[in-house]
């Protein structure tokens, strides 16, 4: 990510099932540079608000006005441009490849996404979420618990240094 920052923005986005309003947002412009966490209560809308952001809403949700994540230049104009957008389900498990080994899996990942940011510090991702490294050497990824999972997933999210992560 460039030092210019990021800006999440919303023009009045309204969401509908059917006549139903399930998430409303005023007029809003967040600018930040490295991390912006969207946390809220169980049924808040985030997941929601994340599906309109990339586009996949669910059938029979409607959508009106507009959210958006764009890069704000050094000369402070925000401008839309694509960005790297991970996406990480609620429900990870299904979506791990078979036959291939958590450890090799995130190095894939980290080297695919290598760059001249950061170094790659797969153990200390891992230990950050709870997860032990030497463990998971002895581990395919779909082998893992529920849990494991998801908090594989998101160290695959996070690893492929994304300018989004869902």
């Amino acid at each position: 990510m460039t030092s210019s920052g990021l800006v999440l923005s919303s023009g009045g986005l309204v969401l509908r099932s059917g006549t139903e309003t399930v998430l409303r947002y005023s007029d809003f412009a967040i600018q930040f540079e490295k991390r912006l966490w969207v946390a809220g209560p169980s049924g808040s809308g985030k997941s929601l608000l994340s599906k309109a952001l990339t586009g996949i809403l669910p059938l029979g949700i409607t959508q009106e006005g507009s959210v958006s994540l764009s890069r704000c230049p050094p000369d402070g104009g925000a401008t839309n441009c694509r960005l790297r957008t991970i996406y990480v389900p609620q429900s990870p498990a299904s979506a791990l490849p078979t036959a291939v080994g958590c450890q090799h899996l995130l190095g894939l990942v980290a080297a695919w996404s290598a760059n001249d940011q950061e170094g790659d510090d797969s153990r200390g991702l891992l230990e950050s979420l709870g997860l032990d490294p030497v463990v998971l050497q002895h581990f395919q990824a779909h082998q893992l618990s529920g849990g494991m999972a998801q908090r594989f997933a998101i160290a695959l999210g996070i690893a492929a240094r994304p300018d989004l992560l869902i």
